[in-house]
């Protein structure tokens, strides 16, 4: 639930168009994919000590996907999608995201 409100907030933020309100499932897992990987990068660079991962994020939310985890393990994977997730984390990094981010970040931190 908690990943799924995050996606939903970044679509907004990010730039879009009518076309992606019409998007496929396939397509809106591509950019919730972008999106919390994005967020891994921030939170990663606010404490590079922490251990913050993705996979923990998607762990800590039991309606997560099967396909939203394959997408993110293959956009992750893609370097053609390194620049799109650089681009979003710059955005993010500069807009009211920011003052979000410790608590977003606290569900990319290992369980313990």
């Amino acid at each position: 639930m908690f990943l799924k409100r995050i996606s939903a907030a970044f679509l907004l933020l990010s730039v879009s168009s009518v076309a992606s309100t019409l998007a496929s499932a396939a397509e809106d897992d591509t950019e919730n994919a972008v999106n919390l990987l994005a967020i891994e990068s921030l939170c990663v660079k606010a404490n590079p000590d922490s251990n913050s991962s993705v996979e923990n994020a998607l762990n800590s939310d039991p309606e997560t996907t099967d396909s939203l985890r394959a997408e993110v393990r293959r956009v992750k994977a893609d370097p053609a999608s390194k620049a799109k997730i650089q681009s979003l984390a710059f955005n993010m990094s500069n807009s009211v995201v920011v003052s979000k981010l410790p608590d977003m970040c606290s569900h990319y931190l290992p369980k313990k």
